[in-house]
């Protein structure tokens, strides 16, 4: 079974922020912030392939947002993701910039949720740590090419063809 873990951080207004989490428009859970920091953890045993996770803040009124008499907001209910991890093991944070805001008039991509019934949504595809394996591989790929990334192709055959290398003069060994 394969855990993937949020960690948020939240500010409080008249009321904590509250999600609902959807797996491939499946309702998941309803979670209820009561902290300042905190972490939803969705443990699942999903078919290999690709797959959407939906969070959804919800149940925000006009108590949750507190303007002075110029209409500037002075306090917010807000809720905003910090991390991703995988079975416990962080991911780095471009996944989280890979995924979209929806229901928001520009689509904006961004972390922070503060309007009612907003979405997020991040598509991943599993088995899940292979998925980021290779991705975090392609993303070293395309920032700086092959030679840093040890397991791109050239680097597999560069080391297969050392191997061979070492391989055949050891049998050329007179012991």
């Amino acid at each position: 079974m394969t855990r993937l873990t949020f960690e948020f951080t939240a500010t409080e207004c008249n009321g904590w922020p509250n999600i609902h989490i959807y797996i491939d428009d499946d309702h998941y859970e309803t979670f209820e912030v009561s902290e300042h920091r905190e972490k939803v953890t969705i443990p699942f045993d999903l078919l290999d392939g690709e797959h959407e996770v939906e969070i959804q803040l919800f149940g925000k009124s006009e108590r949750s947002t507190v303007l002075d008499g110029s209409g500037k907001i002075v306090r917010d209910q807000i809720l905003t993701l910090e991390d991703i991890y995988v079975d416990d093991i962080k991911i780095p944070r471009f996944f989280m910039y890979e995924g979209r805001y929806y229901d928001v008039p520009e689509g904006r991509q961004a972390l922070t949720w503060g309007m009612n019934n907003v979405s997020w949504k991040w598509c991943f595809e599993t088995p899940l740590i292979g998925w980021v394996v290779h991705r975090m591989n392609a993303k070293t790929d395309e920032t700086a090419g092959d030679d840093l990334n040890m397991y791109s192709d050239k680097k597999v055959e560069e080391l297969t063809a050392l191997l061979n290398e070492l391989e055949g003069k050891i049998d050329e060994l007179d012991v």
